[in-house]
Order: C-alpha cells, then structure tokens, then sequence
C-alpha cells in the first residue's frame, strides 16, 4: 500500500498465455450459473404506483451468475438479455420498465406474461393476472417456485408479502353460475346476465368476459353472487364489457381463474311483436330467444317463424359436447320432439367438412354420438375449435368444441 492507493502488481506480465490464463483462473473467482427454478420471478407490477417492474429470486444456498438468461414478455426473448449479473443467496434482482439496463417491453395492466429463460433455452413463465387496487393502492403479484402466484401489496426488493384475500368466499364453480341472458340489438342495449345457481354465496374474482376466446375484454375484481343471484351489466358502462355484441351473431365467453371456459352462441337478434327479443340459456349452454328479462328469471322461450330460419327450440334441442374441451373423444347429445331425418355434421373454423357423425331417421326423444377427433378418412385431426352442427328439415343448430393435444 502507499497511503490509501492500493497498488496493481501485474503478476502475469511476460509469462506464457497458457499459464497466465491458469493463474488468473486461481486468483479470479469463480460463480457458477444461476439455475432456473433456483431463481425465479417472484414478483411483478403492471400498473400505478409504483411504476411497472420485475423482481427475480435467488432461493439458493449460493451466490450465482445470470449472464446469458434472457427476459421478455413473450417467448420470442428480444427484450432484455443478462450480462456480468451476479444474485447472492437470498438476494432479488429488481429493474423498472426503460430503466437502462432493464426490461422495455412493458407489462399490461389487462394481464400479461413474464418469460424467463437459461442459457441453455429451458424456460419457465408466469401469468400476471390485470391489475387490482386495494384501498387505493395498486397491487403488485408475487409468486412461488412453481409460478403460483397471487395479489400483494408491493415490495420490490424485498420478501413477498402476504396473499390478499378479497373476503373469505369461496369462489366460484363455472357451469353453476353461467350465462343465463344476453341481448345483442336494440331496447334495452346490450347487456349480459349471469346466474348463480348455486346454493351458497360465491366470488367471481378473477373470471373473464369475452365475445372471444382472448379473453381481453372484462376481468371481475370482487364481485360476489349470492344463491340465485343475477350480475347484470350493459355494454361500456363502469366495470363492464366493452367490446360489444353483433347484431348479426355473436359468441359470449366465460372463463374461471384455472382457465376452464365456456361459450354460448348468440344467433341474429330478432324481433316478436315489435320487441327486441333477447336469447337465454341453461346451464349447458342451450338457447332460445325470449322477452327481455335483464336482472330476473328468464322469460318462456318464443317460437318464430321458419320463414326466418330462426332458432326453433320446440322442435330439437343441441346440448353442449362434454367434456370440451377434449382428448381424444368427446359426446354430443341432442334432443328431438318428434321423429325426424337428422344430420349431424363436423366443420374446421375455415367451415371446411371434417366428417359427418349421423344422418338417418331417429326416434323423438334423447339422442348421443361420439366423435373421435378424426376426419372422414379416418385420420386423426389437429388440435382446435372445430363446429358440429345438427339439422332436421328447415332447423339446424351449432355449437363449437375444442380438441386438445
């Protein structure tokens, strides 16, 4: 030392490179890499106060290096590659949204995702749910290990807080409450109706609202449904959907929080006697027009004309394929209320001919078919939504499914 200026003694100068490489290697420590799963996102925020941000994990027993882990919002991993990164154990990495150095992608506060992977291409990704206040403070989600993850009041940089709970109901059981009404043209506008069938009080938080599978549209905060309860709501207004339902045909889409999902089909509005119809359903998803009864128990389903070629349901009746989605087969059950010549056809999404299940004379009553998920060659089909469709003379009915791999 001279004074307080530590002195550089270069001790590899003049020697070979092979042993100036192997000296350096003994004084220069080492840190091996950062395992993934080891550290992990344990944190996230997107949107409020604070501003967006990641936090990152080391829950080893040692000091490890991120070089060459990679962040994003997708799994194209264009974002944000680490460089000379090292995490102490118990240490978090923190970065904030265009921070240098940091993540630009930005995270939605519809819902988004977080990507995180090794230099070896394993990678692991957590769901960040849209954004929640709670006493007028923008939650944060923080997560386990193993991705599991709920809202918590933000720290950043710092152990997770608790889990906040939104009271203590239980949550709701898609297909006990369900879309029981919805109207998609004219007075009143539209709106959508849910129903708790149940027989207990129940929690729709974190359910979603879509006239598509994205499910962008409406996420539920804490909203509780008691027994026989409705959730109505009309199209725009506070904490409701937005993206509005066709005139011409529609679908209305529901999701619980593990991502299960159902769908109805809203076929063309139609008027009777100078009212706008709307169309209501069971359980199952079957349904028919009826009067406008938003908030209450649904109206006797209305017969139209066949000169419209609308939705006859005193003639035959389509039921929901179950299980669906499905893998490898699934069972359609449909019902008539008179001896009838029936057809039951399967279309792609391009309205392409998958294979034909049934076409004969059957009796009145209830009838099922299997479908195997293969085409009419017999070959097996790829996974997606695919529409079965079940006619007898002027009437005809579809229903979608989803085949999984």
């Amino acid at each position: 030392m001279n004074g307080d200026v530590a002195q550089h003694i270069n001790i590899t100068g003049g020697l070979p490179n092979n042993l100036e490489e192997t000296i350096l290697s003994l004084v220069t420590p080492t840190v091996d890499p950062c395992e993934l799963g080891t550290v992990y996102v344990s944190e996230g925020h997107n949107a409020g106060d604070p501003e967006d941000y990641i936090e990152i994990y080391n829950s080893g027993e040692s000091e490890c290096s991120m070089e060459g882990f990679k962040l994003d919002d997708s799994n194209e991993f264009d974002d944000l590659t680490f460089g000379d990164v090292t995490l102490a154990a118990g240490e978090y990495w923190l970065c904030y949204e265009d921070d240098e150095g940091c993540f630009g992608s930005g995270l939605g506060g519809g819902g988004d995702e977080i990507w995180l992977s090794d230099p070896s291409g394993n990678t692991a990704m957590v769901t960040l749910m849209p954004s929640l206040d709670s006493e007028g403070v923008s939650l944060s989600q923080s997560f386990d290990a193993d991705g599991t993850g709920c809202y918590t009041q933000p720290t950043p940089g710092q152990a997770n807080g608790e889990c906040i709970t939104f009271g203590d109901t239980d949550p709701c059981e898609l297909g006990t409450v369900y879309v029981s009404e919805a109207h998609n043209a004219g007075d009143p506008e539209d709106y959508i109706e849910i129903y708790n069938s149940g027989d207990t009080e129940c929690s729709l938080l974190g359910f979603m609202l879509d006239d598509s599978d994205e499910f962008d549209d409406l996420f539920f905060g804490d909203v509780t449904l008691a027994p026989g309860a409705y959730w109505l709501c009309y199209e725009d207004t506070d904490g409701c959907f937005s993206s509005g339902l066709g005139a011409g045909g529609d679908e209305v889409w529901l999701s619980d929080p593990d991502g299960n999902s159902a769908m109805v089909t809203l076929l063309p509005s139609a008027e009777s006697g100078g009212v706008s119809l709307s169309q209501s359903f069971d359980a199952d998803g079957t349904g028919c027009y009826t009067q406008p009864t938003p908030g209450l128990a649904n109206g006797e389903c209305v017969t139209l004309s066949t000169d419209n070629s609308e939705l006859l349901p005193s003639i035959i009746k389509l039921y929901q394929n179950y299980p669906n989605p499905f893998n490898p087969s699934t069972n359609i059950t449909y019902e008539l209320n008179s001896d009838a010549y029936v057809e039951m056809k399967v279309y792609d999404m391009n309205g392409g001919f998958v294979k034909n299940l049934v076409s004969r004379n059957e009796t009145a009553g209830y009838h099922s078919i299997d479908w195997d998920g293969t085409n009419y060659k017999g070959q097996g089909v790829s996974a997606g939504i695919y529409v079965y469709r079940l006619q007898s003379a002027n009437v005809f009915h579809t229903k979608k499914m989803i085949l999984l791999k």
